[in-house]
């Protein structure tokens, strides 16, 4: 067995590119702070074979959710029976299995040997626009730290709201209350995230922006070079970005979402800018091919739909004149190389995040009726002040990287 101890991270994981440029951002700074130690994933999601993990330069550990309920000793396996029946039924009536689980023994092990969990969940603890069976789910990474003891700490994310109905009235409330005065720091990326959890648990409780934002990394630190590839299929040398995101049709009817995206492509070509509709999750391949089959016929609007990494999406971003995003990650790439962006979300945490950029005017709320006008009118004013704003952002963006939470965890050694 490997005698170093185990630092283990939860959420990120593969499915969207958000949660896979966390996953990279932690495991690069992670490995700084804890040279010595072996920092792995605990991949609940995307369930990657043997071929896929060896391009990483970090462990990467398929882990089900049926075992971190059983781990736990939870009654949260009721709200997974359905999902768990299934899964046993492909494995021994039907002997297909299409992941490769690690054993409740082989995660024993390591969480015997581990020493701090880190939580990338991002978003998810949480009775706005979530299951009750997440936010549980979530929750039990943190009974399971308390189980073998171990560290716990919450890296920048939304938690939040706690308004749940029904049964969730009394009972998740009452669990989220007692789990999440258990980690050392919790730190949230909202006001209104601070708020709730500071009623609470106000001494563990931090504001900080997303690790995406404030922390960079190389490719060479996360995966081999041999594996490391380079996006070059921009046609394009001056564009605008479209980054759709299916959750939208969660909060409003799905022609009216493409109706929206039609629009705002349509007076970008107005204003002679050529648009790339750009894929930031697996869950928006449909969505994507849509959109694109929408404008088929020209060859001033293309799509890239490809299973990029972050970091080549990030460089495309870097180079677009402007974006407009429903994607959360896609407005952190964006603000993050400067780059202005108008998004059109489903959470607050899209209206705080450009709040502290100064360009709320620019934020629009798929669960309120959007006025197409302004819309689109900002679409023309984001395009005439781009530059000004793009040198806004970069100011903001160098004071934030300063005060990231890794650089003050790696000058202080406190964790």
């Amino acid at each position: 067995m490997n005698t170093k101890k185990n630092i283990i991270i939860v959420g990120g994981g593969f499915v969207n590119k958000g949660g896979e440029a966390m996953t990279y951002v932690a495991a690069s700074q992670l490995k700084l702070l804890y040279p010595c130690h072996n920092v792995m994933l605990f991949d609940y999601y995307s369930g990657l074979d043997t071929h896929q993990k060896a391009i990483y330069k970090f462990e990467i550990v398929n882990i089900s959710k049926m075992t971190l309920f059983r781990l736990t000793k939870s009654i949260g396996v009721v709200l997974y029976l359905k999902p768990y029946i299934k899964d046993v039924i492909k494995r021994y009536i039907l002997k297909r299995v299409s992941t490769q689980y690690s054993s409740g023994e082989e995660i024993k092990n390591i969480l015997n040997n581990a020493d701090v969990i880190y939580d990338i969940s991002g978003y998810g603890i949480s009775s706005h626009n979530q299951t009750t069976s997440v936010t549980l789910f979530l929750l039990m990474n943190i009974k399971l730290a308390r189980l073998y003891k171990l560290k716990y700490i919450i890296l920048p994310q939304t938690i939040g709201p706690f308004e749940y109905k029904g049964i969730g009235r009394w009972l998740l409330y009452n669990i989220v209350r007692k789990m999440i005065k258990y980690p050392e720091i919790v730190f949230v990326r909202e006001e209104s995230s601070y708020s709730e959890v500071s009623k609470i648990t106000p001494e563990n409780v931090k504001y900080a922006q997303d690790i995406v934002l404030t922390s960079d990394y190389l490719p060479s630190d996360i995966i081999h070079e041999d594996k490391i590839s380079t996006f070059v299929g921009v046609i394009f040398k001056k564009y605008v970005c479209i980054i759709p995101n299916i959750r939208l049709t969660d909060s409003s009817a799905n022609d009216d979402v493409l109706y929206i995206y039609k629009k705002i492509i349509e007076r970008l070509l107005d204003l002679n800018i050529r648009v790339i509709i750009l894929r930031h999750s697996n869950d928006d391949i449909d969505l994507v091919t849509t959109l694109e089959k929408l404008f088929i016929k020209n060859n001033c609007v293309a799509s890239i739909n490809e299973n990029l990494y972050p970091f080549e999406l990030e460089n495309i971003i870097s180079r677009s004149d402007f974006v407009i995003t429903s994607r959360y990650h896609g407005l952190i790439h964006s603000y993050k190389h400067s780059v202005p962006a108008i998004a059109i979300g489903w959470a607050n945490k899209y209206n705080e995040l450009m709040k502290e950029f100064n360009q709320s005017k620019f934020c629009y709320d798929i669960n309120y009726q959007i006025d197409l006008t302004d819309l689109l009118n900002r679409v023309s004013e984001i395009h005439t002040e781009s530059v000004k704003i793009s040198q806004m952002l970069k100011a903001k963006v160098k004071t934030l990287k300063n005060n990231s939470i890794f650089k003050i965890l790696l000058s202080q050694k406190k964790i």
